[in-house]
């Protein structure tokens, strides 16, 4: 073939060099386009991951001034958000997740009911650290969100936020407690709250119902955590700067406001119920 090319003339080789680079060009072009149209389309997941694999809804305010995240849904990334202030891990006060269930009639064929009508229930505790906590009633009124991220990598299953915690007592029933006379919980070190929150059905991401969400992939309880959803609590609240920034020389404002429960802990394993 070399032979060939041996004898064209400078114009020839010209023509051939133009004509080459320019269908290389419409070959590579679309492929090209495409690469980075997917690389657009991967970088929207949360934390920069992949793209949702669900369609996003509009968000949708709720009765009792919760707002369904339904714009989140599928978005894919860490469970837990990087922290926005110091002290958000220090446990200057602890919040831990203990258990989450669903909270309504059972779903059957004869009722028509497909537990697209049951609510998520999610208890936590409060706890304080080294130091005495006050913080007002009603607890993080309106300022609590919770996540719930599918297992293998499915992305969010639900959202909300602008949630309440109510405190309840201790025991099976988990009956409301008495809000403090003075409007303030005030807790001595090591002292604990235990918290209710309520997510309404509607938070949960179409084609889903709460039942699936919370429902691991096994019936075995020795199942791993990775087969199984994973929850995000988190409440803010201005307070807990000043309290973070006690006997530290930095200003209240570098510390974080924010309260931050994972579940599962890889600490301390699985827990449901």
């Amino acid at each position: 073939m070399a032979r060939h090319f041996r004898g064209l003339s400078p114009r020839s080789w010209l023509i051939l060099v133009v004509f080459t680079a320019t269908l290389l060009l419409l070959v590579g072009l679309p492929n090209f386009a495409a690469r980075e149209e997917r690389s657009s389309r991967d970088g929207a997941g949360a934390g920069g991951g992949p793209a949702p694999a669900v369609a996003p809804r509009p968000d949708r305010k709720l009765a009792g001034g919760a707002t369904a995240r339904l714009s989140r849904c599928g978005l894919r990334g860490d469970v837990r958000p990087a922290a926005r202030g110091a002290g958000e891990r220090s446990g200057e006060p602890a919040l831990t997740v203990l258990s989450w269930t669903t909270n309504g009639p059972e779903p059957t064929a004869a009722a028509g009911r497909t537990g697209a009508d049951v609510s998520l229930t999610v208890f936590a505790a409060l706890r304080a650290g080294e130091r005495p906590l006050r913080t007002a009633a009603p607890l993080f009124a309106g300022r609590g969100t919770v996540d719930v991220v599918a297992p293998f990598g499915s992305g969010l299953s639900a959202s909300a936020d602008g949630l309440t915690a109510t405190v309840v007592q201790e025991g099976p029933d988990a009956a409301p407690a008495e809000p403090p006379a003075s409007g303030v919980h005030r807790l001595a070190p090591g002292e604990r709250l235990l918290l209710k929150v309520d997510v309404p059905a509607e938070a949960v991401c179409p084609g889903r119902t709460p039942l699936d969400v919370i429902a691991c992939s096994a019936e075995d309880a020795d199942v791993p955590a990775e087969a199984c959803p994973s929850l995000l609590l988190t409440f803010t609240d201005p307070g807990l700067r000043a309290h973070r920034a006690k006997g530290s020389a930095r200003p209240p404002r570098t510390f974080s406001d924010r309260l931050v429960a994972v579940l599962p802990d890889p600490s301390e394993g699985l827990a449901r119920t």
